[in-house]
């Protein structure tokens, strides 16, 4: 990926950049964010951490700043894990002797790391919420430089990219430790979308202390084996996007164990260890453990889905005891809801609001209309009718 700081400075956000990503979403291609999201999240980051040589925002996202600043703090700490890999993250701090809960956001599989849903850490900071957001290890730009050397990006984590295995479940737990230090939080939930929606169960399901009060887990994946190999059909393009989407060379962002698998993979070799591999890193692998905690769960997923396949998903849906809800949107990964965590809207954006009320009612005991909700919402995609053709005479 040939992306440097320089090419590509940030501009003021424009009416067409918020325009194209309502319409549009987030993506520009599978392995591609619009490069006005892009622009959209530097520019609130400039904004906030005091980088910023003129102003950038638009009225309306100027204006959600200046409500944050009065009532929160901002920071952006690097958290370091337990082996010692940096972790990049970004904190929202209410300014307030009440306890609060905190919502803990890994960011997910894109170059971009946390910087990206910027925007949705602001309303939830405006809902009452401290926030924690982090790029997982090894995720996140890294350019190149002469002489054959890299820089990271700063919101680039350290390490290399552990696929939701047992390095980033420990992440996680040591990311709520930040947490309570930093917060004192009544209670801690997570919320992410796809890769970080997959870390997210993970946690909840293995952090030792059993922290984790709620999950919204969003375009997520249940059986990453059978979301990457199924019916004995590698799904090699999904991969293949995966791999080119980290932000870096693979000799960089990967282990060699891990460069191995996606090596066997590619080739068709030694698959049963690539299932086992990808088993471990499965939400589904561990229900027992999220049933026994009853940890409420949210998950959404695409009819469309080209990365995690929806079937999947509901059927891990489907094992689980918890309180749950999932929504299946029209649609392709992280559409329904891209948009609405990255800009602001005329009107509510209902996959990050329904979201957004899960949390409310299980973290903050918002008295809501969730208690309500079915189990499963589904989008209607097409309804056919049939009807007489007058020349033909028959039913089409």
């Amino acid at each position: 990926m040939s992306h440097s700081q320089d090419d590509n400075p940030i501009i003021p956000v424009t009416a067409t950049q918020l325009n194209r990503i309502a319409g549009h979403g987030i993506y520009s291609s599978a392995t591609a964010i619009d490069p006005a999201a892009v622009n959209v999240a530097e520019a609130l980051v400039a904004t906030l951490n005091g980088t910023a040589e003129t102003p950038l925002l638009s009225p309306e996202l100027q204006e959600l700043t200046e409500q944050v600043r009065q009532k929160a703090t901002f920071g952006f700490p690097r958290i370091t894990a337990d082996d010692g890999v940096k972790l990049s993250a970004h904190t929202i701090k209410l300014t307030t002797s009440e306890p609060r809960p905190v919502v803990i956001v890994p960011a997910g599989w894109t170059p971009f790391g946390w910087i990206i849903f910027e925007y949705a850490y602001l309303q939830l900071a405006l809902r009452g919420y401290h926030v924690l957001a982090y790029t997982p290890r090894g995720i996140g730009l890294t350019f190149p430089v002469q002489g054959g050397a890299f820089i990271d990006a700063p919101w680039t984590s350290g390490g290399t990219i552990d696929v939701a295995g047992p390095l980033d479940r420990a992440d996680g737990s040591t990311v709520i430790d930040y947490a309570q230090a930093h917060f004192n939080p009544s209670k801690v939930a997570f919320l992410g979308e796809s890769y970080g929606s997959g870390i997210s169960q993970l946690v909840a399901a293995h952090d030792p202390a059993n922290r984790v009060a709620a999950v919204v887990a969003l375009s997520t994946w249940g059986d990453l084996a059978d979301s990457l190999y199924q019916h004995d059909t590698r799904h090699l393009e999904a991969v293949q996007k995966l791999i080119d989407f980290t932000g870096g060379p693979i000799e960089r962002k990967f282990d060699p164990a891990t460069q191995q698998i996606l090596k066997d993979f590619m080739a068709g070799e030694n698959l049963d260890k690539v299932v086992e591999w990808g088993k471990e890193r499965s939400p589904s692998s561990y229900t027992d453990r999220t049933d026994a905690r009853g940890v409420p769960t949210f998950f959404s997923n695409t009819w469309h889905e080209t990365l995690f396949p929806a079937n999947q998903t509901i059927d891990h849906f489907e094992r689980l005891s918890v309180p749950k809800r999932l929504n299946l949107w029209i649609g392709d990964h992280a559409a329904p809801e891209g948009a609405g965590l990255t800009i602001p809207f005329s009107g509510p954006n209902l996959p990050v609001e329904e979201a957004f009320a899960w949390l409310d009612h299980h973290v903050l005991g918002a008295q809501n209309d969730v208690p309500g909700w079915k189990p499963v919402s589904s989008q209607i995609m097409f309804t056919y009718k049939t009807k007489p053709d007058p020349e033909a005479g028959q039913d089409v």
